[in-house]
């Protein structure tokens, strides 16, 4: 008779929860000898990002919870606290439809050109993916609480020259 063991994807807080810091390898060991204990098979874990609020990487993982039979994580706390959540829907916000070999960025010296052109005013699907990003930090910090507000002043913060003009100053 064989049994199916069951494959836990790890979830890893950066930040404090419940006014704890729990040191990520020490949450990695409580969940790997969790799995070993329940002859779970378990996945590397992921972490979340070191911002306030961020939970960007657990909807990431809920998103994808078909291909893998459930979610560790060392404490309930780890859980957004408030009823804030929120999904980003590029296309909702970008009116242009980018191919993929337009998104992916490349070798440091190709990411850094794309990004000193963005900053010049170049509009591109880079200009869009930071935009987004932007977006979404300033939501997640409290910022904006509009993601498409905080969407629209990224963009035109960036177009603007102000960033730019920064870092030609930092540059002297």
């Amino acid at each position: 008779m064989s049994f199916k063991k069951h494959i836990y994807q790890g979830y890893v807080q950066l930040n404090e929860f419940n006014n704890i810091y729990l040191p990520p390898p020490i949450q990695n060991l409580i969940i790997k000898n969790f799995c070993d204990q329940n002859n779970l098979i378990f996945k590397l874990s992921v972490n979340e990002h070191y911002i306030k609020n961020s939970y960007m990487e657990l909807f990431f993982i809920l998103k994808k919870i078909k291909k893998i039979d459930g979610l560790i994580m060392t404490s309930i706390y780890m859980l957004p606290q408030d009823k804030k959540n929120f999904s980003i829907n590029p296309r909702e916000l970008v009116s242009k439809t980018y191919q993929f070999e337009e998104i992916v960025g490349n070798d440091a010296e190709h990411n850094a050109k794309k990004i000193i052109e963005l900053f010049n005013g170049k509009e591109s699907a880079f200009l869009e993916i930071v935009s987004l990003n932007c977006a979404a930090a300033l939501v997640v910090a409290e910022k904006e609480l509009s993601l498409k507000d905080a969407f629209d002043y990224s963009r035109k913060y960036i177009l603007s020259g102000i960033v730019i003009k920064k870092i030609n100053e930092l540059k002297q």
